[in-house]
C-alpha cells in the first residue's frame, strides 16, 4: 500500500507563516490525519506541530521570522503511525517589518522586552491645528494598491491607544519570544501631560495612523487607523460635544486632511461590565448617532481587559439592543509584559492574553476582509445635520427666552398703559418699572472662537473651529452657498467675523417714561401717537419675533425628519429620559466636577424640551391676543388693522398644532 505522503513543498511563505502542501498517500482513510513536525536547520531540535490536518495542506503560523526550517509529514492512523515522508526542501521564512524596523527606532525604555518608539513621518498638509485632527505614515505610502481604514471609538479609559499598539505589533509581525515591542502612538504635549489622570482622556487630537504594507507583513494592504478621544470623561458632556465637532471636521474636510472612505467602526468596551451604567448607554447612543444608517454591518466590537471566559459585557450589550457587530477579545496587559523564560513567567496569564490577542487580530482582520467599503457621504450628511441641528436650538434658546420676556413685558406694559389711559388723553406724562430683554457683550475665554454677524449683531457660531475670517465660508453655521443659517438676513459669510465677544441675552429691571415710549414707536416727525397706536407697535415687535422663532423651528423640524431617516440612531441629548439617568448617575457617583456637570446636563435638558417652551410662548401669545382683542372696548376697526399681526400670530400657532 502506498502508506508515505509526499515530499511537503512550501507553497507561500511569509515572515511568521508558511503554506505547506504534499501529495495525498493511498491508503488515507476518514479518521486519519497527519501529523507534522519542523526543525530550525541551524542546530534545533525536531518539533510536532500542534495542529494535525486531515487534508494535504496547512498554513502554519507563529513561526520564526527569518529563519531556516525543513518539514516531514505522516499519517496517523487509528492503530499506527505510518512512515514520514522525504524531507522537503530548506524554507527560510522572512525578515519581518518588526525586525527591519528595529534600527531605524528609538529605544524608550529598556527591560524584557525592550520598548521602542516607531519611525513616524507626519503629513504636515494633513494637519488641522483648529480640528486638532492630524496623520502620520509608518513606512512609505504606496502610489497605489489596497487600502483600509478602520476608526477606534470608546469610552474614556477602555484603553484605545494602548490597542493601536497592539495592533502595530501584531500586523509588523512582532512574536511573544520577541526581545523587544514597539510603540506607535505619538502625543502632542498637552495630551503627555494627561497620561497620569485616568479620569481625563488622554488623547485631544484625533489621528490617523497609516501603516503602509512592507514585504513579510501580516496584511497584504495600507491599514489607516483612526484613534479617537475618550468619550465621557470627567469634563462632561461640552467636552464630548467637542470630539463630536472633530470627527464631523475629519469627515467634511477636503483633500488630505479628510477621510472620504471607511471599512470599519470598532467599538471598545471593557470586558468586566455585566450592566451598562447610565454614561456608558449616552456613550453608545452618541458615538452611533454619528454615523449613517448604511454604516450598521461595519460595526463591530473590541472587548479589552477580557480573561478568557466569556465576557460578562456580552449580556449588557445584547440587552442594549445596539448594533455591536462580530467582537473579539483583547488583554492588553499581556503587550508589553515580561516574557523572560521562568518560573513566574510559565505560571503568568501574559502568554496567554498574548495568544488571545494574536487569535482576535487574526479574525479581526479576515472579518475587515469580508466587509463592504464605505463612503462616508451619508454621515457626512448626518454630521452636518445634527450640527445645524444643534446650531439652531443654541440659538433658538435665548430667542424663545427673549419672545416670552417680551411677552410678559407687553402685558405689563399694556395693562400699565391701560391703567395710564386718562394721562396719555391729557398728554401727560408718567413712569413705570418693568422687566426687559437687553443684548449685552461677554468676552470670550482665550483659545475660543466664535462666529458674530456684523450685520444682525448676533452670535452664529458660538465655538467655531476656524479662527480666521477669510476662511468663514468653512463654519458650520453656513450653508452650501456660503450663507448664514443662523442670523436674521441668512448674510453671507464676509459678513460674520471672529470677534473677542459673544452676544447673549439678559434680563433686566428698568424704570421707563411714557414720553420715552412715544418717541420710540413715532415714524414720522410731528405723528400723533394715541393708546392703540402704542400698543400696535409693541404688538409689531413681538410679531417680528415670532417669524424668526417660526423660521427657527421650521429648520428644527426638518433636520429631525432627516435625522430619523438617515442616521444609525438617534442622539440621546435629544431625549429627556437619558439626560434624567444621566443626571441621577451624576448625583449618586459623586465624580469630580459632578455639580458643574449637572449645570451643564440641566442646559442640554432644556434645548431638548425647546418645543415645550416655544409651546408656552404660543400659549402666551393666545392669551394676550384673547386679553387684547376680545373685551368690549375694542373697536372692529382697531382688530381690522391689526390683521398682520393676527395673520402672523396664525401662521405661528398652526405649525404646533
Amino acid at each position: 500500500l502506498d502508506q508515505t505522503p509526499g515530499k511537503p513543498v512550501a507553497r507561500k511563505c511569509k515572515s511568521d507563516s508558511i503554506t505547506l502542501s504534499w501529495r495525498v498517500p493511498n491508503d488515507f482513510q476518514e479518521g486519519d490525519y497527519y501529523q507534522i513536525r519542523f526543525k530550525n536547520i541551524d542546530g534545533g531540535k525536531w518539533r510536532f506541530y500542534e495542529e494535525q490536518p486531515s487534508e494535504g495542506s496547512i498554513v502554519m503560523t507563529k513561526m520564526k521570522a527569518n529563519t531556516k526550517f525543513v518539514f516531514q509529514v505522516r499519517v496517523v492512523h487509528d492503530d499506527m503511525e505510518g512512515p514520514y515522508s522525504p524531507v522537503s526542501d530548506e524554507v527560510h521564512t522572512k525578515l519581518s517589518p518588526a525586525n527591519r524596523l528595529f534600527s531605524y527606532s528609538t529605544l524608550t525604555r529598556k527591560g524584557t522586552p525592550d520598548l521602542y518608539r516607531l519611525p513616524l513621518t507626519e503629513n504636515k498638509n494633513a494637519r488641522n491645528s483648529g480640528a486638532k485632527t492630524r496623520k502620520f505614515d509608518l513606512g512609505a505610502p504606496p502610489k497605489r494598491g489596497e487600502e483600509k481604514t478602520i476608526m477606534l471609538v470608546g469610552a474614556t479609559g477602555t484603553g484605545k491607544s494602548t490597542l493601536v499598539d497592539g495592533l502595530v505589533n501584531y500586523v509588523l509581525g512582532v512574536n511573544w519570544d520577541d526581545s523587544f515591542r514597539y510603540t506607535l502612538v505619538d502625543l502632542e504635549k498637552e495630551e503627555r501631560s494627561k497620561q497620569h489622570n485616568q479620569a481625563l482622556s488622554q488623547t485631544e487630537w484625533i489621528t490617523c495612523y497609516s501603516i503602509n504594507m512592507e514585504e513579510g507583513s501580516r496584511l497584504n494592504y495600507r491599514l489607516n487607523v483612526i484613534d479617537t478621544p475618550g468619550f465621557g470623561d470627567t469634563r462632561g458632556l461640552e467636552r464630548d460635544q467637542m470630539v463630536v465637532d472633530q470627527i464631523r471636521e475629519l469627515f467634511s474636510a477636503k483633500g488630505e486632511q479628510g477621510v472620504v472612505f471607511i471599512d470599519a467602526v470598532c467599538f471598545l468596551i471593557k470586558a468586566p461590565d455585566a450592566r451598562l451604567t447610565a454614561v456608558q448607554k449616552y456613550i453608545f447612543h452618541s458615538i452611533m448617532s454619528l454615523f449613517g444608517n448604511d454604516i450598521e454591518q461595519n460595526i463591530c466590537t473590541m472587548i479589552t481587559f477580557a480573561d478568557g471566559d466569556d465576557p460578562p459585557v456580552l449580556a449588557a450589550l445584547e440587552e442594549a439592543q445596539l448594533p455591536f457587530g462580530k467582537w473579539f477579545p483583547f488583554n492588553n496587559s499581556g503587550l508589553f509584559a515580561n516574557n523572560k523564560v521562568n518560573e513566574n513567567v510559565r505560571m503568568s496569564l501574559t502568554p496567554m492574553f498574548w495568544e488571545m490577542g494574536l487569535k482576535s487580530f487574526s479574525g479581526f482582520f479576515k472579518q475587515l476582509e469580508n466587509m463592504e467599503t464605505k463612503s462616508l457621504q451619508l454621515t457626512k450628511q448626518v454630521l452636518t445635520q445634527r450640527q445645524l441641528l444643534e446650531l439652531t436650538i443654541q440659538n433658538l434658546q435665548p430667542q424663545v427666552d427673549a419672545g416670552l420676556s417680551k411677552l410678559n413685558e407687553l402685558t405689563a406694559e399694556i395693562q400699565i398703559i391701560d391703567q395710564h389711559k386718562t394721562d396719555i388723553d391729557a398728554n401727560k406724562n408718567f413712569t413705570y418699572k418693568v422687566t426687559e430683554t437687553k443684548q449685552v457683550k461677554h468676552d470670550l475665554p482665550k483659545g475660543q472662537h466664535v462666529t458674530n454677524c456684523l450685520n444682525c449683531h448676533v452670535t452664529c457660531h458660538k465655538n467655531c473651529m476656524i479662527p480666521k475670517d477669510e476662511d468663514k465660508a468653512g463654519c458650520s453655521a453656513m450653508d452650501g452657498n456660503g450663507n448664514c443659517t443662523q442670523c436674521q438676513d441668512n448674510c453671507n459669510w464676509t459678513q460674520h467675523a471672529n470677534t473677542p465677544y459673544i452676544f447673549e441675552y439678559i434680563q433686566e429691571e428698568s424704570t421707563k417714561t411714557y414720553q420715552e415710549k412715544l418717541e420710540k414707536y413715532k415714524r414720522a416727525e410731528g405723528e400723533k401717537m394715541t393708546h392703540e397706536k402704542v400698543v400696535e407697535r409693541m404688538e409689531e415687535e413681538l410679531h417680528d419675533l415670532m417669524e424668526e422663532i417660526h423660521e427657527m423651528m421650521t429648520t428644527v423640524k426638518e433636520c429631525n425628519n432627516i435625522l430619523k431617516e438617515i442616521a444609525l440612531r438617534p442622539n440621546p441629548l435629544s431625549m429627556v429620559e437619558h439626560i434624567d439617568m444621566l443626571i441621577e448617575s451624576e448625583k449618586m457617583e459623586k465624580r469630580i466636577g459632578f455639580n458643574e456637570r449637572i449645570t451643564v446636563l440641566k442646559q442640554f435638558r432644556k434645548k431638548a424640551e425647546i418645543g415645550k417652551d416655544v409651546d408656552r410662548f404660543r400659549q402666551g401669545v393666545q392669551s394676550a391676543r384673547k386679553a387684547r382683542y376680545g373685551g368690549s372696548s375694542v373697536k372692529a376697526e382697531v382688530v381690522r388693522q391689526r390683521g398682520g399681526f393676527r395673520k402672523a400670530f396664525n401662521k405661528f400657532t398652526n405649525f404646533f398644532s
